[in-house]
């Protein structure tokens, strides 16, 4: 880099020379030519960059077909062992869900790493299946993994709490046996604290929690998979949801476009971006301004859109339409993908552009 600027500024001052000895006239219509042309080539530049960027995000929502094919796995090396053998060491005083990217550095290559599955999830299809090694995680163990993985996600953004009852940045999840957990009045409306079903949905699924041209990063790890072959995952692209939806109702996508009013007094946390109530309508599928399109849905959104209408009856029949045909279409097969997580997988995807859920484990 150093070079090349040294070799600009070389050139720069030989074409100065050499213009000095010419007449005014002729110089300025020089110096005019010679701006022109870098106005231009940076120009050129510039949209060849943009036709790759958008060839690029086309070609990821066209032939992704399988979440199989965001495979990115870790610790392959002996250096990337070693930097977060070192990491780890660093923080061993420090709680877990206060680690944050200030105290868990990482070494050049699991930078890297993380580099690449911050922009897959970001620029790419949004979603990337971390894979650390099964060794790795039976020598390490169940505590030291839960670090590791929290430790390396803090490099892809900042934990948040989901639920304010309890404030868990990081839950494990299963049925509670806990007694405060158990009593914690938003235990029924956490998926997290229970083995049962779930229907594909995205996390903070209120409006209010919707980041502002953020995006927010759902990351989960499989200690250890169930025993009896349940858990296994459920994942529909938001691309996938509104294209089956436009092809067939093409209606509904403009009324969940056109959005909501909602009320988050149910539960709503400080830090979360948006007012706790909104008496303007919030889209629920959208297109963001790359063109991707989003969702954001889940069983709890609908009391917190009857709740702004004052009850279900008042929300208009076109809008109760278009809510059940988006639950209905994200949660058919057509959309939906199925993927069992081994121990050391881990899903990480954008809570926007990918809706996640799971079958009942024991």
């Amino acid at each position: 880099m150093l070079q090349e600027d040294a070799q600009g500024i070389a050139s720069w001052a030989d074409w100065t020379f050499f213009v000095s000895r010419i007449s005014p006239q002729t110089a300025f219509a020089n110096c005019l030519a010679f701006i022109w042309c870098l106005v231009a080539a940076s120009f050129i530049r510039w949209f060849m960059r943009l036709k790759m960027r958008q060839q690029s995000r086309l070609t990821c929502i066209q032939q992704f077909t399988d979440p199989s094919e965001t495979f990115v796995d870790i610790l392959v090396h002996r250096s990337e062992e070693e930097e977060l053998a070192t990491a780890l060491h660093a923080v061993q005083a420090i709680p877990t869900d206060e680690l944050c990217t200030r105290n868990f550095i990482l070494g050049p290559a699991l930078a890297a790493r993380m580099d690449a599955v911050r922009y897959q999830i970001v620029n790419g299809p949004g979603l990337a299946i971390l894979r650390l090694p099964k060794s790795y995680c039976a020598q390490a163990g169940e505590e030291t993994v839960t670090r590791a993985f929290v430790g390396l996600c803090t490099h892809l953004g900042c934990m948040i709490p989901q639920s304010k009852d309890l404030m868990e940045r990081v839950a494990r999840v299963e049925t509670p046996r806990d007694h405060h957990i158990i009593a914690s009045p938003n235990t029924t409306r956490r998926g997290y604290r229970n083995s049962k079903e779930q229907i594909v949905h995205c996390d903070a699924s209120i409006p209010a929690a919707r980041g502002c041209g953020q995006t927010d990063i759902l990351a989960m790890l499989c200690i250890r998979p169930s025993s009896d072959g349940g858990g296994v995952s459920r994942l529909t692209s938001a691309e996938a949801l509104y294209a089956a939806l436009q092809a067939t109702q093409p209606t509904h996508v403009t009324r969940l476009a056109r959005g909501f009013r909602y009320d988050a007094q149910i539960e709503w946390l400080p830090h979360w971006r948006q007012p706790q109530t909104s008496t303007v309508e919030v889209p629920i599928l959208w297109r963001d301004k790359h063109g991707r399109a989003c969702v954001q849905y889940g069983v709890n959104l609908r009391a917190n859109l009857e709740a702004a209408y004052g009850g279900r009856d008042e929300i208009d029949k076109a809008g109760v339409a278009a809510l059940d045909a988006l639950n209905e279409t994200a949660n058919s097969r057509a959309c939906r993908h199925t993927l069992r997580l081994e121990a050391g997988w881990a899903l990480i995807c954008d809570n926007y552009r990918w809706m996640h859920g799971r079958e009942e484990f024991l």
